[in-house]
């Protein structure tokens, strides 16, 4: 039909040196990324695409990453009391949504993001202005503001939506999370020419049955908000699988009144909350399983609440619009992210320290000895 499919092969480890070279041998892993052409899919465009993994040994795995749906903001253009909707509708449902499609070890990745309270009462009934609604979601801080993550590392991102009024200053480049000599700064990428929204939220479907019934519940979503008119709550559901894990009769409940607001059949998405109550089970018994709570207080991402600014009062204009490529940061480090780099720098050093000392047993494959690079093993 004269759509453009992309495949790419993304997420590769790598190691730095405390100087923020690149140690020799040490990439390896990563998975493939397809990325679809810009349209409405089908069950049969999706059967079609598994069909060809399939024929290509390809195996699709939640441990990978993640599969994200991008949502056109075209038919929320000039309804912003139609968007408020959606995300209110969204965050009342986010934590059984997050159980059934987002496994518990992917909370870095796409982050429920805290709610504020102002954010909340006024997404409800929101009655503004496209542009009051981007500096909203702005000055409320609906972004990832942990240092060591990504502003779009959250489970809805909306910086496409709102990159009119974010400050100049914060548009650029991205800076590399892997390399500890690299400081992280605050930062949106945004391309003027993307206007969307992305729920990064789900894992990669593991077959064409449940890709299709992510996007179902998606266009649930943008149906409830564009076409339905019921009163919303503005309740904001916690994220915390071991909650439902443990108490299963919840997690049904709650799907029961998801289903009912957004005209599903619970009997349809039985299976996702089944699965996810063993896997969060599963994942929890495990020896080194962290909590994502955990895992902000073991990494230090703590959240810059300082320096984000407020936004534009005026939005910019078409003819001034502005994106991240090719804009080099030119900031300020700041403490916290000072603090954070000496860190990672350090622990870089120690490891460069135990690099050196080290003697590879000579039972271990000589291709393994500096480190697992998987393209020079399999000769890829």
């Amino acid at each position: 039909h004269g759509r453009k499919w992309r495949a790419e092969w993304d997420g590769v480890g790598r190691n730095y040196t405390a100087e923020g070279d690149v140690v020799a041998g040490s990439q390896r892993g990563g998975h493939i990324e397809i990325v679809t052409p810009k349209f409405n899919p089908t069950y049969e465009d999706m059967v079609a695409v598994y069909r060809a993994m399939e024929s290509e040994g390809v195996i699709p795995s939640l441990r990978a990453g993640g599969g994200h749906i991008n949502i056109d903001l075209a038919p929320f253009e000039g309804k912003p009391r139609e968007l408020a909707r959606f995300l209110s509708i969204f965050h009342e449902h986010r934590g059984i949504l997050s159980f059934m499609f987002q496994n518990i070890n992917r909370g870095a990745a796409a982050e429920a993001v805290e709610v504020s309270e102002k954010l909340r009462r006024e997404l409800r009934n929101f009655s503004g202005t496209e542009t009051e609604l981007k500096q909203l979601l702005y000055n409320e801080r609906y972004f990832n503001q942990r240092v060591g993550r990504k502003t779009r590392n959250m489970q809805v991102d909306m910086s496409a939506y709102f990159q009119d009024i974010i400050p100049a200053r914060y548009i650029h480049e991205d800076f590399d999370m892997k390399n500890p000599t690299d400081p992280w700064r605050e930062q949106f990428r945004v391309e003027p020419h993307i206007r969307k929204m992305e729920m990064r939220m789900f894992d990669a479907p593991l077959d064409a049955f449940e890709s299709s019934m992510q996007i179902k519940v998606v266009r649930a979503l943008m149906n409830a908000a564009l076409n339905e008119t019921t009163s919303v709550r503005g309740t904001v559901q916690t994220v915390d699988h071991l909650a439902y894990a443990n108490n299963y009769e919840m997690a049904e409940a709650h799907l029961e009144k998801l289903c009912e607001a957004l005209g599903l059949n619970a009997k349809d998405f039985k299976f996702f909350t089944a699965r996810a109550a063993v896997q969060a089970k599963q994942a929890s018994s495990g020896r080194f399983f962290r909590t994502y709570q955990d895992k902000i207080e073991l990494y230090g991402w703590k959240q810059s609440t300082n320096g984000w600014g407020e936004a534009l009062s005026n939005q910019r204009t078409s003819s001034r619009s502005i994106g991240s490529e090719g804009r080099l940061w030119k900031g300020q480090e700041s403490e916290i992210s000072r603090e954070f780099r000496e860190v990672r720098v350090e622990a870089a050093r120690q490891a460069d320290n135990a690099r050196s000392n080290h003697t590879p047993s000579s039972d271990t494959r000589p291709a393994l000895q500096i480190g697992v690079n998987c393209r020079q093993v399999f000769g890829l």
